[in-house]
């Protein structure tokens, strides 16, 4: 298992009163397809993030 993130999913917005950032819930690990979220991937720690679209298209 990797000790960095290489892909960072957007689930929802955190509705909460706690100023703290925080992870909402994670890892997540499921076979299935992204269910519409936005996504960001990288290729190694510390590289950018970049956004990608539906279909591999990168965001601009």
């Amino acid at each position: 298992v990797a000790g960095w993130a290489a892909a960072v999913y957007l689930l929802g917005t955190d509705a909460g009163a706690d100023a703290t950032a925080r992870v909402l819930r994670g890892p997540y690990v499921e076979s299935a397809y992204r269910h519409g979220w936005r996504h960001w991937y990288r290729d190694e720690p510390g590289a950018p993030w970049v956004e990608k679209l539906d279909h591999g298209k990168v965001a601009r």
